[in-house]
């Protein structure tokens, strides 16, 4: 299985070196070097039965760094293709915002790029997409550009992750370790990790530059050198007297410390890094004491030790960023808290600013401004970094459920989900920052179908009309007679996935028909035969 597989992904290999790596889940770390994908499957025939867990470096290295290292990204040499990383719910991942099952993570995969590989590593999915030759790096820039590549493919689909209230794991580093296919995952009752697909489908790397987003700055901030100050040692030690004040005045620190956390659904000790490192940080705690108490938790309770800069990097980021969300609440809680019931909406310009920022830091999207159309019933946008959110009435702005599904459509993130007693004043919140804006032609039911309209032809560009065969066969926009031609069903189906708008094919005709559009019979051969297809003739502006 695991022949089979790096051939697939190395192929012959020529002066570089192929990464496995073994774990005990306790102290045995070891790392072997191979020149060839022979060499490395014959390993693996003799030490299958080590009971231990197998991993292999998704880059590949150039020299053999012995046995007590692994290859630094910064000297990745190439790699055979990308990956993902997809958990599920299991007894080992217990995130409430993880797919159901296997079957549901394969929801994920784009019908356009399908997997070369997939790989059930015991408790999730590992997909490879397998480049028809390695991509071997010729200069420092070339392995920017790759990790660059890596790193959009991840974050396109954890935006279609969002889409489902689920998240992917960041895994787009190019130093990575993967499971091996062939081999047992051992971190709780021993299961195979198994290879489930493996096609012939290959990709250059170019393929996937076209239908990849480029990266938001908050994204693209993420990738520059990290501004945290610390080192790593294995013997690191917290400092005493501040630990022993956040254990008096903390309880919760204490418990975290001691790994005893009921309130955790989460139980990993990367939950218990993050609990850990919000407090140290809440009480004054520098990066490297942070660190060092993290290190020391992990030692305490004989768990890998991590000893790599990206994995604190990321931890003490995402712990910095929960206390300012922390500090937003406060600030959207206390705001409300303050407000006269009789002078509700009333708040001026700089405060309503505040309290947009700290909607932004709560929501993980950047919001620019709420707008309310004042109509007979007001209509709302949303406009964020990311794109406008076009939401209609008060209740898919107030409601949280409608108001994440609209966010998480146009761009791409899945706010976190608020408890009900919370919500309350973030909706209060969302209603004082609105900017009122006199009715105009946006704000009526005729210009939101103009703007829907607008957007669809950019998102499906029309097809010439010599394709009008292969346009009405996919009910895709086709120039036709001088103008140009839609389906109301795929505008329909469109506007269901996009817009979260259900509207019936009568109201559609009835809206249609308001912007001067008109209904017509197209002809076309679809599959041989000659047959007619009901059109909307788009008027021209």
């Amino acid at each position: 299985m695991y022949r089979k597989f790096l051939a697939a992904l190395f192929g012959d290999v020529q002066d570089k070196y192929i990464l496995l790596w073994f774990y005990d889940g306790d102290k045995l770390k070891e790392s072997f070097w191979f020149a060839s994908t022979k060499a490395a499957a014959d390993f693996l025939d003799k030490v299958k039965e080590r009971h231990v867990n197998a991993y292999m470096g998704v880059g590949l290295s150039p020299k053999d760094y012995g046995k007590n290292q692994r290859c630094l990204k910064k000297d990745v040499a190439g790699i055979g293709g990308l990956w993902l990383d997809i958990d599920y719910k299991c007894a080992e991942h217990k995130k409430p915002n993880l797919p159901g099952s296997k079957d549901e993570a394969y929801k994920l995969f784009d019908d356009r790029f399908m997997p070369s590989a997939v790989v059930n590593s015991g408790h999730g999915l590992q997909a490879w997409w397998i480049f028809r030759e390695p991509w071997l790096f010729d200069s420092v820039t070339e392995r920017a550009d790759a990790e660059q590549l890596s790193r959009r493919f991840n974050y396109y689909f954890k935006a279609e992750a969002a889409k489902h209230g689920w998240d992917v794991d960041s895994t787009f580093n190019l130093d990575r370790v993967m499971r091996v296919p062939g081999t047992t995952n051992y971190k709780s009752k021993p299961v195979p990790v198994e290879l489930i697909s493996l096609n012939d489908v290959r990709y250059n790397p170019s393929e996937f530059e076209s239908w990849l987003p480029e990266l938001s700055k908050e994204q693209q901030s993420l990738s520059e050198p990290s501004k945290l100050k610390f080192e790593l040692a294995a013997d690191l030690e917290p400092p005493f007297d501040k630990f022993n004040t956040a254990s008096e005045i903390e309880p919760n620190f204490g418990l975290s410390w001691e790994k005893k956390r009921k309130d955790f659904q989460d139980q990993s000790a990367s939950s218990y890094d993050l609990s850990l490192a919000r407090f140290a940080y809440m009480f004054g705690w520098s990066d490297q004491e942070v660190v060092s108490l993290l290190v020391a938790f992990r030692r305490k309770h004989k768990e890998d030790l991590k000893l790599r800069m990206d994995y604190y990097e990321r931890t003490l980021t995402i712990a910095k960023k929960n206390i300012k969300k922390q500090q937003a609440s406060e600030l959207i809680d206390n705001y409300v808290d303050a407000q006269d019931l009789d002078a509700a909406g009333t708040i001026d310009p700089n405060q309503k600013e505040s309290i947009l920022q700290a909607l932004s830091a709560r929501f993980d999207v950047r919001l620019v401004q709420i707008i309310k159309f004042v109509a007979d019933p007001p209509i709302y946008k949303l406009k964020t970094v990311r794109g406008d959110v076009t939401l209609g009435e008060v209740d898919n702005l107030i409601g949280q459920a409608k108001l994440r599904t609209h966010i998480a459509a146009v761009t791409g993130k899945f706010m976190p989900r608020f408890k009900a007693d919370k919500w309350d004043n973030v909706a209060q919140a969302l209603l004082d920052c609105c900017y009122d804006v006199e009715i105009g032609d946006e704000a009526t039911e005729i210009g939101e179908v103009k703007s829907w309209l607008m957007q669809y032809l950019d998102a499906k560009q029309p097809m010439d009309s010599e394709d009008i065969n292969d346009a009405a066969m996919h009910q895709l926009p086709v120039k036709y007679h001088g103008s140009v031609a839609i389906f109301g069903s795929d505008f329909r189906k469109w506007l269901r996935t996009t817009q979260q708008e259900k509207v019936t094919s009568k109201r559609m005709g009835l809206l249609l028909r308001g912007i001067g559009c008109m209904p017509e019979k197209m002809t076309a051969e679809i599959d041989g035969k000659i047959t007619t297809r009901s059109i909307w003739i788009l008027k021209g502006e």
